[in-house]
């Protein structure tokens, strides 16, 4: 009986941790192509292809549903030379906000999105 429990409760852990990986995976995928987005948008250039996750929290959609809150930043470049930084907030499966920073460290566009 006891073995039969703690497998059961093993396979739900390792589950959920599969869960998450694909969830993050998929969170990774969506901030990467609106990263480029944002970046080609403004015609400035997306470095190294990549964007890392600073902050991972909980937090509520507009249904009210708990779901992972998710900032990612990456860098970019207007003209080759200069290395600046872009955030992207993802709610559960939807982009929240992107912005880049100007030069002078101020908000060069910040906006929010659906997807």
């Amino acid at each position: 009986m006891t073995d039969s429990l703690t497998g059961i409760i093993l396979l739900v852990i390792l589950a959920g941790i599969a869960w998450f990986w694909f969830d993050s995976l998929r969170a990774r995928e969506l901030a990467l192509r609106t990263g480029a987005r944002a970046c080609a948008g403004i015609n400035v250039q997306f470095l190294d292809q990549s964007v890392s996750v600073e902050q991972l929290r909980l937090g509520r959609d507009a249904g009210g549903q708990l779901v992972f809150r998710r900032l990612f930043s990456f860098d970019f470049s207007g003209n080759g030379a200069d290395r600046r930084r872009g955030r992207i907030v993802i709610l559960g499966r939807s982009v929240q906000s992107v912005t880049l920073e100007s030069a002078d460290g101020s908000a060069l566009i910040t906006g929010e999105s659906s997807r």
